[in-house]
């Protein structure tokens, strides 16, 4: 069973961004019929909604992670590119779309493009490519973006909005027995991953680690305290990976590593 992170519910597109970027993003995309359609992980349609994300703000990484189907009946170049609506301080961003990036200030990307279109998407397949990414940074409260897809060689496009919200919580509220669970770095690319831990009471931790599809591929016991755990380069192959602080059976703590590539 994969760990869960946050809670999310959908709404209709509300006016997060300024009224002219509003007045641009509305003009450009509303009143037409999606070229693709995004579904979350229940195999809900998301397409034109707001995703509201809750977690602590002493989390470092709150994500979403959304399938990808095109319609119709032929292939098509299909590319990204994130909007900045509305951002608390100090806070970062990234995503992945075909290519993971590295994590940057929000504030200096009011427009971020993908690179790395996925090219030739096949129609009626599930493309797992997509995963917005935000790291609150200790800062508290919600920031906002746009995420519109478009076909590169006509004028299709689709979007979907995700606001971030991150929350106070106590060390108690996460277990009380794990007092320091963070990889860095994450996401990682061409080099080893560092997994810092400091255990309160958890005599037999383990540091377990599953793939997408819930299947664990590493279990590591955990000494009392702090300590780390270094993964070498190439442990993980490029993807999505989960890992867990385990004690008898229980999660105690949970972070997502994004291997680049």
């Amino acid at each position: 069973m994969l760990p869960l992170f946050f809670n999310t519910r959908y709404e209709m597109m509300k006016p997060y961004a300024t009224p002219i970027l509003t007045m641009f993003l509305s003009s450009a995309l509303m009143g037409q019929t999606p070229f693709l359609e995004l579904r979350d992980v229940d195999g809900n349609v998301v397409n034109g909604t707001t995703i509201n994300v809750e977690g602590p703000v002493d989390q470092e990484i709150h994500d979403v992670d959304l399938i990808s189907v095109l319609q119709g009946s032929a292939p098509k170049d299909v590319n990204l590119r994130r909007y900045t609506l509305s951002l608390q301080p100090g806070v970062r961003d990234y995503f992945c779309w075909g290519l993971c990036y590295l994590d940057q200030p929000s504030a200096s990307l009011p427009v971020w493009n993908s690179v790395d279109p996925v090219l030739n998407m096949q129609p009626g397949v599930e493309y797992d490519e997509f995963h917005a990414y935000y790291m609150p940074v200790g800062t508290e409260g919600t920031s906002c973006y746009r995420y519109v897809l478009f076909d590169m060689n006509g004028p299709d496009t689709t979007y979907v909005d995700i606001c971030f919200n991150a929350m106070p919580v106590g060390i108690d509220e996460l277990g009380g027995s794990v007092s320091r669970f963070d990889v860095y770095p994450n996401p990682v690319v061409g080099s080893s991953v560092v997994v810092n831990y400091d255990l309160k009471n958890a005599p037999q931790a383990q540091l377990t680690v599953y793939n997408v599809l819930g299947e664990q591929v590493i279990r590591r016991q955990l000494a009392q305290g702090a300590g780390k755990v270094t993964l070498q380069e190439g442990t993980l192959p490029e993807g999505l990976w989960f890992a867990n602080i385990e004690s008898n059976g229980q999660v105690l703590a949970t972070q997502r590593i994004v291997v680049g590539r």
